[in-house]
């Protein structure tokens, strides 16, 4: 049941992500629900599913619209297999203000590597103005997006039974 799961959240995003989003940009920067949905999967159902998640929706997020083909999906995938790690060992209850914490922080901690991999890559890139410009204002913003999104990842696992740590 898990794999139609991620089918449709799939689809969800990546319309929502390609044609809502783009009309609600704020200092040219929008939420990144790729990341989010990772993050949430990672916090409600643990470091495997976690890393599973993060290589799917970050491949496919390369596959969209990266630079770099496999760049966003390694990042995904250890990104979902540290929040499940935090999640399986200091936390036994969803805790919605942690979840926002944890989406702030990893969302600096993503796009300031992905950064990195392109700065070596593609060169050019100023790094004030990256962190000032797109990576604060991208944490803000996710976290903003994912106070919304958690309530949707966790009644839709709700929905089928996939829910596999206390809901706070």
């Amino acid at each position: 049941m898990i794999i139609p799961f991620y089918g449709v959240w799939l689809l969800l995003i990546t319309a929502v992500q390609s044609t809502v989003l783009k009309g609600i940009e704020i200092l040219s920067v929008k939420p990144n629900l790729f990341l989010i949905f990772v993050l949430m999967i990672a916090l409600l159902r643990g470091r495997k599913e976690g890393m599973i998640a993060g290589a799917l929706f970050g491949l496919f997020l390369d596959i969209s619209a990266g630079r770099l083909i496999g760049a966003y999906g390694i990042l995904y995938l250890y990104m979902g297999f540290m929040v499940g790690i935090i999640s399986e060992r200091f936390i036994s209850r969803a805790h919605f203000a942690f979840s926002l914490i944890l989406t702030f922080v990893f969302t600096i901690m993503t796009e300031f590597v992905y950064f990195l991999l392109t700065l070596t890559v593609l060169s050019g890139a100023d790094m004030g103005y990256s962190l000032l410009h797109i990576i604060l204002p991208s944490a803000v913003y996710n976290t903003a997006a994912a106070s919304v999104m958690y309530f949707l990842v966790l009644k839709s696992l709700k929905f089928i039974g996939g829910v596999k740590i206390d809901e706070y």
